[in-house]
């Protein structure tokens, strides 16, 4: 009887781990782009650094703030840190994107890419009241490498509010 059991629930596991596979793999590439962002934004808001990383390429940079990678990397860090020091109940801050553009696939060259216009809007909660620091609008080139969508290059300019620092 255990072992039965033991054997459905492994059963019910290998299924469901195809089914998740064969939906991202079937899935369009606008799709794909804004599971990448959804995965950014939640990631942020749960302090975890490695879904933000893993949307940006190696090679990534802004060209209007002269980020890159790494530097990303140093000041998620040091964000996170400092307000899980603070003594405040979770992280208060999240981000949300929407499209205004695209994405615009080309799929010509020896890598598929991809145009994106988006904004990006950030918001801290105080106690239970949120408020939007920081709206921009972002021009983004993609590259999907390895069959995973990264972003290559941004130029971001700020809509309202000041960056989060």
């Amino acid at each position: 009887m255990l072992k039965r059991l033991f054997l459905l629930l492994a059963l019910a596991a290998v299924l469901l781990a195809g089914y998740r596979f064969a939906r991202r793999a079937l899935a369009s590439d606008e799709q794909q782009i804004a599971w990448v962002l959804d995965e950014m934004c939640a990631g942020f808001a749960a302090t975890r650094m490695n879904p933000v990383l893993s949307g940006l390429a190696t090679d990534w940079s802004d060209e209007t703030l002269g980020a890159d990678r790494e530097l990303v990397r140093a000041g998620l860090a040091q964000l996170f840190l400092e307000q899980r020091g603070s003594g405040a109940s979770g992280f208060p801050y999240r981000v949300e994107w929407r499209g205004t553009r695209g994405p615009t696939v080309d799929e010509s060259g020896q890598e598929k890419s991809a145009e994106l216009e988006l904004e990006l809007e950030f918001f801290r909660r105080e106690g239970e009241v949120e408020r939007s620091l920081w709206r921009t609008s972002v021009d983004a080139q993609l590259r999907k490498r390895d069959g995973e969508w990264r972003f290559v290059r941004t130029s971001t300019h700020t809509l309202e509010g000041r960056m989060i620092r």
